[in-house]
């Protein structure tokens, strides 16, 4: 194999820590052989020297997706092995983003905004109450 992959990433859900990543198959013209599997190596960027991943994908997968991704910037490699051995990987960048909540930054900001939403709901509601009650 002389040829890199067309690799792509597809974004799902990216800040659930799942990437999906997607390749098409060699051309003929562009390989004279046999893919028998592929492998993907991916690795957190600032641990890329000391810890990386590897997973073998059969011959008929024409995508993956990698789930358990932790917050981080990565790097991924993807690359055919055929019956004359591996062929050139091909790389791509991708990030991970912490899952931000809706109503505030972090979870205590969340709450705390949640609450007083709904102290402000019941106090409208005892006002709405209150004063025709009261003017009665």
């Amino acid at each position: 194999i002389s040829e890199k992959l067309d690799v792509i990433s597809i974004v799902e859900e990216i800040d659930q820590g799942i990437m999906k990543i997607a390749w098409r198959r060699y051309k003929c013209k562009e390989f004279r052989g046999q893919v028998i599997q592929y492998i993907i190596t991916y690795c957190a960027e600032r641990n890329c020297k000391d810890t990386t991943q590897s997973l073998n994908v059969s011959k008929d997968g024409r995508n993956y997706t990698i789930r358990g991704l932790a917050p981080a910037k990565y790097r991924l490699w993807v690359g055919a092995v055929s019956d004359a051995g591996r062929g050139p990987s091909r790389q791509i960048e991708f990030m991970i983003y912490k899952k931000q909540n809706f109503l505030g930054q972090n979870e205590n900001e969340s709450v705390a905004a949640a609450v007083g939403i709904a102290l402000g709901i019941l106090v409208v509601i005892a006002l709405t109450i209150m004063v025709p009650y009261c003017l009665w």
